[in-house]
């Protein structure tokens, strides 16, 4: 099955903090609903000092699959930022061989 990549680029402004906040905890379920049924490969944020966002790179059988799944989530939905959802090739590195050995 592939994988798809959710990139999430957050507006940075008070009024986008404060509904992500707001959101917090039905983000939080969200992504352990997806944990629990084994869909996530990787859930990240992005650093400290730069701008707010993350990625999560899920497993699904189709673009239009993934882009529903990641879209059921309350910060994609928001409008507090930019999702951009892509299909996820790993080519090198020692995740490659892992994820060759679990299929």
């Amino acid at each position: 099955m592939p994988f798809y990549s959710a990139v999430y680029d957050y507006y940075d402004n008070e009024e986008t903090r404060r509904k992500r906040a707001d959101l917090s905890d039905e983000h939080v379920a969200f992504i352990e609903d997806l944990l629990a049924r084994e869909i996530i490969l990787v859930a990240t944020t992005w650093g400290a000092e730069d701008p707010p966002g993350g990625q999560i790179v899920i497993e699904a059988d189709s673009t239009s699959e993934a882009r529903e799944i990641i879209m059921a989530d309350p910060n994609a939905r928001s409008g507090c930022g930019v999702v951009t959802i892509n299909e996820w090739r790993p080519v090198a590195g020692p995740l490659v061989e892992t994820l060759a050995a679990q299929k």
